[in-house]
């Protein structure tokens, strides 16, 4: 799950300009795609005439065992990208308190890292073509894993203001790396893969959050073996092991050329149906960053727990999430309209969040039976929600004007993985804003508040907002007049 943004220089808008490469580069024998020292090179100089409303068969559609290599290269990557992320949940607040830390500052730090990626999308977006993803991921595993190493040695950094300064700047270091990693990975699957784009799109996103689940679990239990620091010398260890990998396996180079005919950002934006899903997608990210920042504070308040019995709290969400969005999958083709999931993911995540504190004003005592019940609530929640917005998302582009121009489904793909990154980042800021100014029950207020704001205007859209309709023919014709890059 590594950092975005809503708006126009997107990081993540370079996968829309792979997946626009791979669609509209006429492949002949003056013109091919040089991939340097890859296995199925041979594939890409097959004479393809480049089509609009399809993807070319640019790329190898029988995968080499170099090709599965690499990818599996990129979905452990992306494992341990994701428990990094998380493997702090179990211990950190409290170790943070023992150094004098706030809710609020420990709160920051935990989404340091997406709002470190944040701030360098536009960077990412603008010069990876130009510095090449072979040397962008190789520095960015150098600088990652180094980073999450040195802040396991935050152990022995003094209390108060300089450990707080050390834990930014360290923090913020290694973020700049996993960033530049997430970013080659995402933005190489449609210039190598472009006949697989979904499956490992998927595969990916799917690993990411593996490692999401499992890392509060990872964590806690190192935590009690050895440690602050034994968790991210682990991690970062694990990490650096892919470089030399990378080193032997990924392609040298890819030539890169930006098509014109491309759906831009505020004609995707336009569509008020897509908006909506981003937007829910956001809310979800923020609800999610406080549930992992905040609820160990909580726990520990009314009961004491080992470390590795709080990840196996957190474990908990992780775990029904993956098996619902399983089970959600299997129905969703079954209707045409899925935006009423929003509207049951969205009650049972405002039931967890009823129960977790107990929210403000209900008169009953926090229990871990509460807190664990909450948990495999919110995390079913979350699948019903994750699942079908995005699934909603790419229904409505192809019900509009849309769905002829190849490079709008990865803009919207780039728009949702912005979404997660900027939901993310602000969860653990205004958790720690909240519950350091009230409390954790009155902070599961506001959490609640924000979703009942958020179905109600599912609510209201599905009741009032006709969706538009276009005529194949009148979309052909008003497709030259899109707003493009």
């Amino acid at each position: 799950m590594c950092g975005k943004k809503l708006q126009k220089r997107n990081l993540t808008q370079l996968i829309e300009t792979a997946t626009v490469i791979t669609s509209t580069i006429n492949i002949s024998s003056s013109s091919t795609v040089p991939l340097d020292n890859h296995d199925s090179s041979s594939n890409w100089s097959k004479s393809v005439k480049p089509q609009l409303s399809t993807i070319s068969q640019t790329g190898p559609i029988k995968l080499s065992r170099r090709d599965y290599l690499l990818i599996s290269v990129f979905a452990y990557i992306n494992i341990i990208t994701g428990a990094a992320y998380c493997v702090l949940s179990p211990f950190f607040p409290k170790e943070a308190e023992s150094k004098g830390l706030s809710p609020s500052t420990y709160g920051f730090l935990f989404s340091i890292q997406e709002v470190i990626a944040f701030i360098l999308c536009p960077v990412y977006g603008k010069f990876l073509p130009k510095l090449g993803f072979r040397l962008t991921i190789l520095t960015g595993i150098f600088v990652g894993s180094t980073g999450i190493i040195l802040f396991g040695a935050l152990k022995w950094a003094p209390n108060g203001t300089l450990f707080t300064t050390f834990c930014a700047l360290i923090r913020s270091f290694g973020s700049i790396g996993l960033a530049a990693v997430s970013a080659t990975c995402y933005a190489a699957i449609p210039v190598y893969y472009p006949n697989h784009i979904s499956q490992v799109f998927g595969l990916i996103e799917m690993c990411y959050g593996v490692g999401m689940i499992v890392g509060p679990l990872l964590g806690g239990f190192l935590y009690e073996v050895g440690g602050f620091d034994l968790p991210f010398f682990v991690c970062g260890a694990l990490l650096s092991l892919t470089f030399p990998v990378l080193f032997v396996l990924f392609p040298r180079k890819a030539k890169l050329t930006r098509n014109e005919k491309s759906a831009g950002i505020f004609k995707v934006l336009s569509n008020w149906r897509i908006t909506l899903q981003i937007l829910i997608t956001i809310v979800l990210c923020i609800v999610f960053g406080f549930n992992q920042s905040m609820l160990e504070p909580h726990i520990r308040s009314f009961a004491n727990l080992r470390s590795s019995a709080v990840g196996s709290i957190f474990l908990l969400s992780g775990l029904f999430y993956g098996i619902f969005t399983w089970i959600v999958g299997l129905f969703m083709s079954r209707y045409k309209d899925v935006t009423f999931m929003n509207i049951v993911g969205s009650s049972l995540i405002i039931l967890g969040f009823i129960l977790v504190g107990p929210i403000y004003p209900l008169p009953i005592k926090p229990s871990i039976v509460l807190v664990v019940f909450s948990q495999i609530v919110y995390g079913m929640g979350l699948a019903f929600c994750f699942v079908s917005n995005f699934t909603q998302a790419m229904r409505e582009k192809d019900l509009s004007d849309l769905k002829d121009d190849v490079g709008a489904g990865s803009m919207i793909s780039s728009l949702f993985v912005s979404a997660y990154a900027l939901g993310t980042a602000l969860g653990p800021i205004i958790g720690g804003y909240l519950v350091e100014h009230f409390d954790f029950p009155k902070a599961c207020f506001g959490i609640v508040l924000l979703t009942i704001i958020i179905l109600l205007i599912i609510i209201f859209t599905m009741l009032f907002h006709e969706r538009k309709s276009f005529d194949g023919e009148n979309k052909k014709n008003n497709f030259n007049e899109q707003i493009r890059y």
